[in-house]
């Protein structure tokens, strides 16, 4: 029996088998009971997966969400640059809520250095 059929047939064959033996042991009462109340836990399961499945991607579009407002808050490499380079307004804005000043280059090689880096780091 091993050898021959899927083990999906297999483990049907076996169930069929295991109830038979309950039902001349016990009765058919015992076994309507057992396979009622484990097609309650089969459909309890399959209903928590199905929670914990829809849960997990709405976890992740959060968290997205969340990403993506943290990156239009603060401000990055080359926005700092450009407020601190000699086109700059000399201001920089920390969470899109108070500006604040900051110092802007006064060597160009410094800030050609600097322009340097901000691109390597924006790569």
């Amino acid at each position: 029996m091993l050898g021959t059929g899927s083990p999906i047939r297999y483990g049907k064959w076996l169930w069929q088998r295991a109830y038979k033996k309950l039902a001349e042991k016990h009765g058919t009462k015992v076994v309507i009971e057992i396979t009622e109340t484990v097609s309650k836990r089969v459909i309890a399961a399959a209903a928590m997966r199905s929670v914990l499945m829809l849960t997990g991607w709405e976890v992740t579009i959060a968290l997205l969400l969340l990403q993506a407002t943290a990156d239009w808050l603060t401000p990055d490499e080359l926005e700092s640059w450009c407020s601190r380079s000699a086109f700059g307004t000399g201001k920089e804005t920390i969470l899109r809520i108070a500006d604040h000043n900051v110092a802007s280059y006064t060597d160009p090689s410094q800030q050609t250095k600097e322009f340097s880096n901000v691109m390597i780091a924006l790569l």
